[in-house]
């Protein structure tokens, strides 16, 4: 990634005395709306280790980023259904039960496999995503 006063000399010439700050957060908010929307920066997340009977897990993404969304995810060498609209809606009842996950979602900062795992295992993910808030680059 680029700091974001790379870009000043593209930018600066059409926006005479504006603060820098004040571009900075203006390429910062640009660039989570490009990646939320393109899902074109998309990073193999670390394994995680699943525990029997735990369903949410902390991602880990690199720093400067955040995780958007849930792009692919295996576990176990099996492919789970991840983030989609449908299947919010499909899993409501499920959430409680146990048993092997069917569904993955991921929230900002975490993961959560549904229904709740009943053994342990390992969780492979590709997931989209976007500059931190406070990123700097």
């Amino acid at each position: 990634m680029k700091p974001w006063s790379d870009f000043y000399d593209l930018i600066m010439p059409d926006l005479p005395g504006c603060p820098f700050v004040v571009v900075d957060n203006a390429l910062r908010q640009s660039a989570i709306s490009f990646c939320e929307q393109s899902l074109a920066w998309r990073w193999d997340h670390p394994d995680i280790s699943i525990a029997a009977g735990t369903a949410a897990y902390a991602f880990t993404p690199p720093e400067g980023a955040s995780v958007h969304s849930i792009i692919r995810a295996v576990l176990d060498g099996e492919e789970i259904a991840s983030h989609a609209v449908e299947t919010d809606l499909m899993i409501a009842g499920w959430r409680n039960r146990s048993g092997a996950p069917r569904y993955v979602l991921g929230g900002p900062t975490a993961v959560t496999l549904v229904p709740n795992p009943d053994k342990a295992g390992i969780l492979t993910m590709t997931v989209a995503l976007k500059p931190s808030p406070v990123s700097l680059e």
